[in-house]
């Protein structure tokens, strides 16, 4: 095990090692093999949030018993997981659920009247609430009983669902006629309907454990599983115990969708594979119905890894928003989020850096509203694209939501831990809110990757600066925000000269 980050966090290999198998044993999620950089940062993040002195002292916190050892097992699993979603995300998926899977659990189930439900690994909550507006759409009437079940490893990502207060961004791709009609905006935030709210219980449940299912935690029975980009970070022995679980936690007949890039349909042999239009489902086998007019689907790949971005380190404040971009003075009106003027349609993007490329052009030429439409594409598509979050995180800064760009630029050096420019970002943002230690490490961290470089070799998204120029002006101007040295003043022209 290489850990990239060894000389940023001053921790020996040995001490890493013990953490990557810590983290293993509480998530069942691979940190001994891959993901080091994911890991180091999350040692980092807890020892300042918990305010460790070392290393040692944090894994003594952990693994000793001591007072509040809860709640620091807590914290470091929050800095573990990666919280990224958004309502109705994969539209394929939820076009599934309104025209296919709901209609048929909601006929099957009509003379008992109930749906049980449950969104495993349901991160801020998006997810559950938006099966609970999409059944609210498709119930017949008000007389049904349906029990939605979310679950999630982290708590603090619960508390933050439990609110049901959501900024833009997470509703990327969703109609606006949903948000008007469930959400009422208050500020920058809009809050969910408490009817909607009430049909949603959250609770913590650790899918590598084997508490599951059973009545104690309430997951029998289940009629539909959500369990979406979770699996591909498990260890291989887990992510066969968790497809067992889940296959013994639902009714017979019952559903289970998983996110695209998870393992290969070896891993769902005793499930029933159906294919849908964009989409391929799962289902325990009926024990006395006849056949279905899905067609058995081709063994999958693995495919590219998504990723569940880290949420919020605040457990008490609502997530920030990401409103529509401004534009500046001058610029020309786009239209509205879908309806693009370009004759191309984001949905229609083979991957998500074409998508990314496509938003970068529409920044360079101050068309923030539809640059915003492919980069949510292109994010959704290649969540590991780190230029993206990096263009995502300048639009906001000209947008004025500096707090928010904070989090993208996170998300940024979370996706590409290599991608010198999020660092030097993310130091420039952590320096304006007033953390000099934290701008230290990423510039620090920044520092480490430029020293692996030839001298001369041009960094990517720095303005065509070398390794050898960022470096000296490291040590000589280092107070001086990189961004706007190399790249002016307006995000336009940080995307110009930085973004080639």
């Amino acid at each position: 095990m290489v850990i990239e980050s060894e000389a940023v966090l001053n921790l020996d290999q040995d001490l890493l090692l013990e953490f990557a198998e810590l983290a293993t044993s509480l998530t069942g999620m691979d940190f001994v093999d891959r993901r080091q950089a994911d890991l180091a940062r999350a040692v980092r993040e807890t020892i300042w949030q918990v305010k460790a002195g070392s290393g040692e002292q944090l894994l003594r916190l952990i693994t000793g018993g001591q007072e509040n050892h809860g709640t620091t097992v807590n914290a470091f699993i929050s800095h573990l997981t990666i919280g990224e979603t958004h309502f109705f995300r994969n539209q394929p998926q939820f076009a599934a659920l309104a025209t296919r899977i709901l209609p048929e659990l909601i006929e099957r189930r009509r003379h008992e009247k109930r749906l049980r439900i449950w969104s495993a690994a349901c991160a801020t909550g998006e997810e559950p609430y938006s099966l609970a507006i999409l059944l609210d759409t498709l119930l017949p009437g008000d007389d049904w009983d349906v029990s939605i079940l979310a679950t999630d490893i982290d708590q603090q990502a619960l508390t933050r669902a439990a609110q049901g207060v959501y900024g833009t961004w997470s509703f990327r791709q969703t109609d606006a006629g949903i948000r008007a009609r469930y959400f009422s905006q208050q500020g920058r935030f809009y809050t969910l309907d408490p009817a909607i709210r009430r049909r949603v219980t959250f609770a913590q449940l650790n899918l590598a454990e084997s508490g599951y299912p059973s009545q104690a935690s309430a997951t029998t029975a289940m009629d539909l599983i959500l369990c979406r980009n979770v699996m591909i970070y498990f260890t291989p022995a887990v992510t066969r115990a968790v497809a067992d679980r889940l296959y013994a936690a639902l009714h017979d007949g019952g559903w289970l969708l998983v996110g695209h890039a998870e393992p290969s349909q070896e891993v769902f042999a005793q499930y029933e594979t159906i294919n849908l239009p964009d989409a391929v489902a799962y289902r325990r086998t009926p024990a006395l119905e006849g056949s279905h007019d899905g067609v058995p689907a081709a063994p999958r790949a693995a495919a590219a890894i998504g990723h569940r971005v880290e949420a919020p380190s605040s457990p008490d404040a609502p997530t920030a928003p990401n409103t529509r971009m401004s534009r500046p003075a001058g610029a020309t009106p786009v239209p509205a989020r879908g309806a693009p003027s370009d004759t191309r349609s984001a949905a229609s993007a083979p991957d998500g850096l074409d998508a990314y490329r496509r938003a970068r052009e529409l920044a360079e030429l101050g068309q923030w509203s539809e640059a915003e439409q492919w980069l949510g594409r292109a994010i959704e598509q290649s969540p590991l694209l780190g230029e993206a979050h990096y263009l995502h995180a300048l639009l906001l800064l000209e947008a004025g939501y500096g707090d928010v760009a904070l989090t993208a630029a996170r998300r940024c050096t979370y996706a590409s831990p290599s991608y010198v420019a999020g660092h030097l970002l993310l130091a420039q943002l952590y320096r304006r809110d007033g953390d000099p230690r934290r701008a230290a490490n990423a510039l620090n961290y920044a520092r480490t990757l430029l020293e692996r470089c030839a001298p001369d070799e041009a960094i990517p998204d720095t303005g065509g600066a070398t390794a050898r120029q960022l470096l000296t002006w490291m040590e000589t101007d280092h107070n001086t925000p990189v961004v706007q040295q190399q790249t002016g003043k307006s995000v336009a022209m940080q995307v110009k000269a930085g973004l080639r």
